[in-house]
């Protein structure tokens, strides 16, 4: 039903916010594993209801983290168990997922470190080539009134 979506819809969106106990971090994969390598290591430990492993765009390596969420929460911590031991040669540090923290959360810890602050200028970097002014323009007015949107461009 309606309702019951919109219910799971908030259980999820507050397990994002808090993290739960579902949910590993793990860093330390050697950047030439392989996801299937990453995902059979962790279903030892009961089955995986996500696993997301990034990866660099250019050569499509691990980026040596992974972030896990299991069915149920004993998986986890079975995992969690796991902290320090080897894998592929290398030393694994796996612990419970932290809450995470939103960009609105973040820039309100940003200014309480600068009260008071009269900055209105932000720095966007990893734009693709083809981004227009407009398209900054459009992406930020959500946010409030752009007086002024300037591209770096290169020779």
């Amino acid at each position: 039903t309606e309702d019951s979506k919109e219910k799971k819809s908030a259980v999820d969106e507050k397990m994002a916010v808090e993290g739960d106990d579902h949910t590993v971090y793990a860093q330390g994969f050697p950047f030439v594993s392989t996801d299937e390598n990453v995902r059979k290591f962790f279903e030892k430990f009961g089955t995986i209801k996500e696993l997301n492993a990034p990866k660099f765009h250019d050569s499509n390596r691990l980026l040596g983290y992974a972030v896990v969420t299991f069915e149920k929460a004993e998986s986890a911590s079975k995992a969690i168990e796991q902290n320090g031991c080897s894998f592929e040669g290398r030393y694994l540090e796996i612990e419970k997922s932290k809450k995470i923290t939103t960009f609105f959360e973040k820039q309100t810890l940003f200014s309480k470190k600068l009260p008071n602050s009269e900055c209105k200028t932000i720095f966007v970097k990893n734009l693709p080539y083809d981004v227009t002014e407009q398209d900054l323009k459009s992406a930020f007015d959500k946010f409030g009134i752009i007086t002024n949107a300037r591209l770096a461009e290169w020779g």
